[in-house]
């Protein structure tokens, strides 16, 4: 008689597949060394990519310090610009330097979000923000379009800070539309003849600009002109600085020389017209404006506290910033300004 299938006998039961110990260490050993190759591959390319790595960099710290990124339109201009803070908070808007851009910023906006909303827009002709065509950039044009920047906002009145450029086109706004600025600071801002020049000084009365950039080693210079302790600047960020800076030169050329009056001597004879509070700081060790400025932006703001900071250059808020913001955000605090109304 044939067998079926039911009287067969059954097979014996299969045991599972051992892999050696060893076999299973390669197989992820082999893993890690594909994946940092990968990544080594990764940060190669990004290295070589100075605006892939600036942006990635610049994305970071604004994620770092809770600035977000937005533009608005004015008058057929794109106006980029971060903002921080509550949107019913007062406001206060910061007014960057000559070459730098809103970014340059950020310290001082994650200082004073807690209590008022932040604006850091870059100025025509400076980071994303282009050249206004057929404008003569001056510290009249500058403060003609910050003033119509913060109507765009809907905001009436704002407290500014303005460093070095950004300081005199502050200045110009409380002179030329006092009704608009609610409280002023000012870092080593530009406007005045100094009693004392600097090499800086001179050498821009023979009509050079020592803060010209055209390739890594000027991006150098400058860095060390104008920080006492300068930040470390990686390959990627210097490069893409002498790319920008190139690109921009002509742009640049044009604006220093409209606002070269209005940086040396534009504020002579007009700054008792500022009627607002007014905070000036500077550094002890400032090598771009002398700190024997700051007497006489002092005694010519009626309404003015003046301070030198230790240990600070030019760029006074990054060379100390806790001595800077122990300033800053007290003189504009609205529990302060609460306390002086009702005195």
């Amino acid at each position: 008689m044939t067998g079926t299938a039911l009287d067969a006998p059954s097979p014996p039961p299969s045991r599972p597949e051992i892999v050696p110990r060893c076999s299973r260490g390669r197989r992820v050993l082999r893993s890690l060394l594909v994946l940092i190759l990968l990544l080594g591959a990764a940060g190669v390319l990004l290295w070589n990519s100075p605006y892939t790595f600036m942006g990635l960099a610049r994305g970071a710290a604004r994620w770092r310090f809770g600035a977000e990124q937005r533009s608005i339109e004015i008058g057929g201009h794109r106006w980029p610009y971060l903002e921080s803070g509550p949107r019913d908070a007062p406001p206060i808007v910061l007014l960057h330097g000559y070459g730098t851009s809103k970014d340059a910023m950020l310290t001082i906006m994650a200082w004073l979000s807690p209590e008022h909303r932040v604006l850091a827009p870059d100025l025509p002709g400076f980071g994303e923000h282009d050249e206004h065509e057929g404008e003569r950039h001056d510290a009249a044009f500058y403060a003609r379009e910050v003033v119509r920047f913060m109507d765009a906002l809907g905001i009436e009145r704002a407290s500014v800070i303005g460093t070095s450029m950004g300081g005199a086109v502050a200045a110009e706004i409380a002179i030329s539309d006092p009704e608009r600025v609610d409280r002023l600071v000012l870092l080593a801002p530009a406007g005045l003849v100094p009693p004392i020049k600097n090499d800086f000084m001179l050498q821009a009365d023979r009509g050079l600009n020592p803060l010209r950039l055209e390739n890594e080693d000027d991006f150098d210079r400058v860095v060390q002109l104008v920080f006492l302790h300068p930040p470390p600047t990686p390959g990627p960020v210097r490069r893409y600085f002498a790319l920008e800076a190139q690109r921009r030169l002509p742009g640049t050329n044009r604006i220093i020389e409209a606002m070269r009056g209005d940086l040396f001597d534009g504020l002579e004879g007009r700054l008792g017209a500022v009627k607002s509070p007014t905070l000036i700081l500077w550094g002890v060790s400032d090598a771009v404006l002398d700190p024997s400025l700051l007497p006489r932006f002092d005694e010519e703001i009626a309404d003015s506290r003046a301070a030198l900071v230790p240990d600070a250059g030019h760029v006074l808020f990054h060379d100390a910033p806790d001595a800077v913001r122990a300033e800053v955000v007290p003189f504009l605090s609205r529990r302060a300004n609460s306390a002086e109304s009702r005195e």
